[in-house]
């Protein structure tokens, strides 16, 4: 059987509080599910209740939970202030709109107006083709018996059609519920020609059955009736069967992606095996520092183009690491805009901000220090820069094809520019320190140089992804 891929949920329930303690188990444990197979919630950012309640156990075993409200509720401080991301709305129709648009499935807990009135209306969606992924509902104590008896009374009058039964699915626990999401089809966009032959359909039978009723039918006007009715049927036939939808956009899936990581391989193997001696000289000298001329004065052009080469390839490493990180955290951008587009936006970012720190520390290390510890500090950084790019290779391979979780992706990015930062300070203290009344003008000059400049690409980075939002 295919599974689905699921990587979002959206979750209706409850915001009230004096219920059985049933809801709340189950709840609770929907939320450790949901962390433990790697998937969003979206919710409707209610701070009470059993919307509390699974939002609450998803951030407490590492998952993340998007909750999106009206400006009205946010104003009356009713939203949840720990959520991973908050979006705020002007309507309740844009509320349920935005979540089911984020979702790549739906479960119902028990509630009250307001989940019942969601629930139902995302079934009717779905029935008009307006949304296509799984719908379930979690038939806690029973709670839905009498509205999944109200939908079969419907069904068996002929309201709905019986295939629309397929629209949703019931689950008794939270464990066959999220499995449900996986295995349960996702409908084809052409189910929007099902419900207008549907419509169509239910009319012409129910003309054709009164006119039999009354034995008022000629054989002539029967057989076209039948033929017309005959027809209807195939149609409905061909255009009831539900194909899926494309799987949603992953880096892993992406040649673009396996081939830059490719080219990155060759090139970096390349500039190993020739400027092998020019790259160890490096780190000799940045490790065991001495004074010297740089290494810029004796080094041949091919070297510099291999040294060129290197950097290309960390800037290109850390554009693959952060599109993996905004298609975990952002993916509406992701179904908005070109993946390339982006690739190549962050590429763009890394290069900028690498060459920007590069004629700040030219610029301010001839002004306030002679040129050639600037020259030796210039050499330092650009070692480390490339060999960043070495350290990010594997990391990329791990991230891109043995599916990271956003939070070892974090972590593990932190660790690398921890530790890079170090070393620049270490390099620092090497080449600038004399004396010890300088040490706090070091580390302010340090965190003016390194840390703003990282906040500021990070902040740059989300301004343009909410300007390519806003013109795709």
């Amino acid at each position: 059987m295919k599974m689905n891929q699921i990587n979002s949920v959206c979750v209706y329930s409850a915001s009230s509080t004096k219920i059985d303690a049933v809801y709340f188990q189950a709840a609770d444990t929907l939320g450790y599910l949901l962390a433990e197979h790697r998937i969003r919630l979206i919710n409707g950012a209610g701070s009470i209740g059993l919307m509390r309640s699974v939002a609450d156990a998803v951030l407490k075993n590492g998952g993340e939970v998007t909750g999106v409200i009206p400006r009205f509720m946010v104003e009356q401080n009713w939203h949840h202030t720990g959520l991973t991301e908050l979006i705020e709305v002007e309507s309740m129709h844009e509320r349920k709109r935005k979540m089911a648009d984020l979702s790549d499935g739906i479960i119902a807990l028990p509630g009250g107006c307001g989940t019942l009135e969601e629930l139902l209306e995302i079934i009717t969606w779905k029935q008009l083709g307006l949304y296509l992924n799984p719908i379930v509902i979690l038939n806690i104590n029973g709670f839905f018996d009498p509205l999944l008896e109200m939908l079969e009374k419907a069904i068996d009058e002929n309201f709905m059609r019986r295939q629309h039964g397929d629209i949703w699915k019931v689950a008794q626990t939270p464990e066959e519920a999220v499995q449900l999401l996986y295995e349960t089809p996702v409908w084809d966009i052409s189910i929007r020609k099902f419900a207008a032959i549907c419509d169509t359909l239910s009319s012409r039978s129910a003309d054709t059955l009164s006119l039999f009723r009354q034995d008022q039918i000629s054989p002539a006007k029967a057989d076209t009736d039948s033929l017309q009715l005959t027809d209807l049927r195939a149609v409905q036939e061909v255009d009831s069967g539900f194909e899926g939808t494309p799987i949603s956009y992953s880096p892993r899936t992406d040649d673009a992606i396996a081939l830059t990581l490719l080219a990155c391989f060759f090139l970096s193997s390349i500039a190993l095996a020739r400027g092998k001696r020019f790259l160890s000289q490096q780190v000799k000298d940045f490790v065991l520092h001495r004074e010297r001329t740089s290494i810029f004065d004796s080094s041949t052009a091919a070297d510099v183009r291999y040294l060129l080469v290197l950097v290309l390839q960390t800037c290109v490493l850390s554009g693959i690491t952060f599109l993996n990180y905004f298609h975990d955290t952002s993916p509406t951008l992701m179904n908005q805009v070109s993946p390339l587009l982006l690739l190549g936006i962050y590429v763009g970012f890394c290069l900028a901000y690498f060459l920007l720190k590069w004629l700040i520390y030219m610029f301010l290390g001839w002004t306030f220090f002679d040129k050639n510890k600037t020259n030796i500090w210039l050499e330092s950084y650009s070692a480390l820069i490339y060999y960043v790019g070495f350290a990010l290779f594997p990391f990329v391979l791990f991230l891109v094809y043995f599916d990271l979780s956003l939070t070892n992706l974090v972590i593990i990015g932190s660790i690398i520019l921890i530790f890079t930062k170090i070393l620049m300070f270490y390099k620092w203290i090497k080449l600038f320190f004399h004396q010890f009344s300088g040490l706090f003008l070091l580390i302010l000059y340090f965190c003016a140089l390194e840390i703003v400049p990282c906040l500021l690409l990070y902040q740059g980075m989300i301004q343009m992804n909410n300007i390519l939002l806003i013109k795709f």
